[in-house]
């Protein structure tokens, strides 16, 4: 019997509650709610998924968790530290100024703008990137938050999935992986 569990972050898709209205989460936050919601709802799992911060989360409670996950997917992470140009490149296409600014991050997280996301859809995440729970989260992000020194540490299966044309994320982040956790196998 299979059982697939997927976590809606307080305050973010308007399902969960935020426990504390108007105080956005950082990342540290959004590590404690992962945490929570893998030891009281989902207890030990054979497979943990995470795409983009999602992998990057989950990569994260791989050291605090050893028995508890069987098997790490990681689509495209985020989380990997490279150098302090790239950070700031990175952190850059987060800081949302104005609508060119969030077509620019768009134009870097799909080669193509999915249709179903005109026109009203855009608009929407827009409007989300300038709210607190999504500022407040980028801000809060810290070099120590980065996950290149807990990889050597899993000692759980790794599957590394990577589009060969992310724009955001570049495979050079991917090799990372690969050469600093143990058991990692990539899949391009």
């Amino acid at each position: 019997k299979l059982h697939i569990f997927a976590l809606d972050f307080p305050g973010y898709s308007g399902f969960s509650p935020h426990p504390r209205p108007g105080k956005p989460l950082s990342f540290e936050g959004q590590e404690r709610v992962a945490q929570a919601f893998l030891t009281k709802v989902v207890g030990q799992t054979d497979f943990l998924m995470g795409n983009s911060m999602g992998g990057w989360l989950g990569s994260r409670l791989v050291p605090k968790n050893p028995n508890k996950i069987g098997h790490l997917i990681l689509v495209n992470p985020g989380g990997i530290f490279t150098t302090e140009e790239e950070l700031l490149r990175i952190r850059d296409l987060y800081e949302i100024a104005s609508y060119l600014d969030f077509l620019k991050l768009m134009q870097r997280l799909w080669h193509k703008v999915p249709l179903y996301f005109y026109p009203f859809s855009l608009l929407g995440f827009y409007q989300y990137t300038r709210k607190p729970e999504f500022t407040k989260l980028i801000d809060s992000i810290e070099q120590t938050h980065f996950i290149n020194d807990v990889l050597p540490s899993f000692t759980i299966p790794v599957s590394l999935i990577w589009g060969t044309e992310d724009r955001l994320f570049g495979q050079h982040m991917a090799k990372i992986i690969i050469e600093k956790a143990p058991q990692a196998h990539y899949y391009p």
